[in-house]
């Protein structure tokens, strides 16, 4: 029996991931990620009636969802001479 490699984002292949896979990976419940999916907050593949996302969106809507640290001062804390 051969074994198939699993694909990985980071040899430049991109798994196709599930909701409740995609939900633990966010910390959120299933049913949040299928209203972002309706709502189409989180981009995602139709395969016939099946749902899926691809691991490098979910890790790009992760990194869109960013919200920068800003110091009480005003300034910005990554700028520092």
């Amino acid at each position: 029996m051969t074994r198939v490699k699993r694909p990985s984002v980071t040899r430049g292949e991109d798994t196709l991931l599930s909701s409740s896979e995609v939900a633990k990976i966010l910390g959120v419940q299933p049913g949040t990620v299928r209203n972002w999916t309706y709502e189409r907050r989180l981009p995602h593949v139709k395969l016939g009636r099946r749902v899926k996302y691809r691991a490098s969106v979910v890790e790009k809507f992760i990194q869109d969802s960013e919200v920068r640290a800003i110091s009480r001062s005003g300034e910005d804390p990554e700028s520092s001479d």
